[in-house]
């Protein structure tokens, strides 16, 4: 292997590193399974690794890689059909407090899971993005090559969806 070759596969092993999370996470919330986003995961890398150098610069390279993690877990929605309740929308937050507070908060938590596991694929992935990820309107639109408008769109039927979902999930409880 000569010393270009083992530079590259350093920066490539230090561009999985800097957004590997970032990508599982994406999968993760908008496939709703674990092993899934995994593959996905790794299906995405191999897609960077084979493709890099048809990167051309006109965007970020984290936009860039949004869009190829958005491609392969929409192709993965439509090989498998099948949408389930996520298993995790954000590790980093974990619930503090009292018992009795953590567990409202969990149960709360799993009732917005579910919920957004109902939503189409495309609002999922806006929802995803915009809340968990915190992108701005305009950087989802660009990971999602899609129009502004229809960005908001996408969020404006999700937040009334779920609202929808959740008001009767609490109405059926009580």
């Amino acid at each position: 292997m000569s010393p270009h070759n083992r530079k590259s596969d350093a920066a490539f092993q230090q561009l999985v590193e800097e957004h590997g999370r970032r990508i599982y996470n994406i999968a993760l919330f908008t496939l709703q399974d674990e092993t899934l986003a995994a593959d996905v995961t790794q299906e995405v890398f191999l897609r960077v690794y084979r493709y890099l150098d048809r990167f051309r610069g006109e965007a970020k390279l984290s936009t860039w890689l949004y869009r190829i993690t958005r491609n392969c877990c929409l192709n993965q929605l439509k090989r498998e059909r099948r949408y389930r309740v996520m298993e995790e929308i954000n590790p980093e937050h974990p619930a503090v407090g009292t018992p009795e507070i953590d567990l409202l908060r969990s149960e709360r938590r799993e009732l917005v899971r579910a919920a957004v596991g109902k939503l189409p694929p495309q609002q999922r992935l806006a929802i995803g993005l915009y809340y968990f990820h915190e992108r701005s309107y305009t950087e989802v639109a660009e990971l999602m090559e899609l129009p502004l408008n229809t960005v908001k769109s996408h969020l404006r039927r999700a937040r009334l969806a779920l609202a929808q979902m959740l008001q009767t999930e609490v109405r059926d409880a009580e």
